[in-house]
């Protein structure tokens, strides 16, 4: 009877279906943050997306805890973002003319307000580093050399649409803003006594941008303790500014562009101490950026076209290890022993000056470090905007050690400059 009465409990046991409580229910997952947001210009500017396509490839910024929004290894987020405002998910383009025109106008000066959604990058590593010491001597900042860092990031790996240049969104919004109007011609402005202007590559991003896993951080300080100073002893001397309201930035940088409106001729090579520390700097940045820092640090001053020096740096072990890397083949790049490609590169030694305007189309707008304000670019044959002849002299050095340019993964085509 007990048995019986037992195997009927287990049954009942068995058939038992336990109903969740509503509450207790798993929630339905909620979308995830944007990881960026996109400029769409509509109707009579819409013209501002064929400059998409002339974005550079490797972008700037600097950034300390005292800086307006943050800036992370995951996100870099505007102040709107960082304090979550909805407006922070909402393009300019989609907001009040006039309010927007006022923000630009605000962000580009560096002015406090109530709103701010930007985000300001540059395509001159030369004005990057010299900000550092702004930041450093700028009672507003004051921050030491361990709280600045550097941030680069390859823009191939964003959307078309999440980038836009400073001066182009000035000229779209200029008319509603007395303020913009006038810092348009700034920007433009040519130097009193030197032969440069006031343009500096600046780039904008909106709201919050994801930039894991398509961006290296570094510190000023592992910068300067790998040879910054060996590179460019002047910088040295920007420590010395001392704490101030009103630090020095700009005229620094166009002072140091001065060197390349000089005649080219009797050029110096790159010294040993030169070549170590941008070896040694590139190195801080990791695998897949060594080449292109090195190429804009060593573009910080003019050099001669055939550089053998620089030659051999690009083509040592820091940039190729052991194995040498070769063009794509099915979109993958292909790792083949030294000794297989060496014909290839000599082919590539061999390469007529041709190529130039494409390798000059690759690094050229990153190598805006000391660009002049309007140079005929030598490859182009062309005037262009600044941020293409500062590295050209580095471009060449790079086609003499057997480096092509990659397609660009969004156009199928090369990377493009801005010209």
């Amino acid at each position: 009877m007990a048995t019986a009465q037992l195997e009927t409990l287990l049954e009942g046991v068995e058939a038992l279906r336990i109903i969740p409580e509503p509450e207790l229910q798993a929630k339905p997952k909620t979308d995830a943050k944007p990881p960026y947001l996109l400029f769409s210009p509509p109707g009579m500017i819409s013209w501002l997306q064929d400059t998409f396509d002339d974005v550079p490839r490797y972008l700037f910024r600097v950034f300390t805890p005292m800086s307006r929004g943050t800036t992370d290894r995951i996100w870099t987020k505007s102040m709107d973002a960082t304090d979550g405002r909805p407006s922070s998910q909402q393009d300019i383009f989609s907001r009040n003319d006039q309010q927007v025109a006022a923000m630009i106008n605000r962000h580009l000066r560096w002015m406090h307000g109530p709103e701010d959604n930007l985000v300001s990058w540059t395509s001159s590593l030369l004005f990057a580093l010299v900000y550092i010491f702004y930041l450093h001597a700028s009672t507003k900042d004051g921050s030491v050399m361990d709280d600045i860092s550097l941030c680069v990031i390859d823009t191939t790996k964003f959307p078309k649409g999440v980038f836009l240049r400073d001066m182009d969104l000035i000229f779209a919004y200029h008319s509603f803003d007395k303020g913009l109007m006038s810092f348009e011609e700034l920007r433009q402005k040519k130097h009193k006594l030197l032969s440069g202007s006031y343009y500096f590559g600046e780039y904008l991003s909106q709201g919050a941008l994801k930039i894991e896993d398509r961006c290296q951080i570094v510190s000023a300080q592992r910068i300067i303790d790998e040879g910054l100073y060996d590179l460019q002893p002047d910088f040295e001397e920007f420590l010395e500014w001392g704490s101030q309201e009103k630090a020095l930035w700009a005229e620094p940088v166009v002072a140091h562009r001065e060197r390349f409106y000089r005649p080219r001729n009797g050029l110096p090579g790159a010294s040993m101490e030169e070549l170590e520390a941008a070896v040694n700097i590139a190195q801080l940045f990791g695998p897949g950026w060594r080449l292109p820092v090195a190429a804009n640090l060593l573009a910080l001053c003019p050099r001669p076209s055939r550089d053998s020096g620089i030659v051999l740096s690009f083509r040592g072990a820091p940039f190729t290890g052991t194995l040498s890397l070769v063009p794509e083949k099915d979109g993958k790049r292909v790792l083949m022993d030294r000794e297989q490609t060496r014909s290839e590169r000599s082919a590539r030694l061999r390469r007529p000056r041709s190529l130039l305007p494409a390798l000059c189309q690759k690094f050229g707008n990153t190598l805006a470090s000391c660009a002049m304000s309007t140079p005929t670019c030598p490859s182009h044959g062309r005037k262009v905007s600044p941020g293409c002849v500062a590295g050209v002299n580095a471009v060449r050095v790079a086609t003499d050690a057997g480096i092509s340019p990659r397609p660009h993964p969004r156009s199928g085509g090369t990377t493009q400059g801005r010209h």
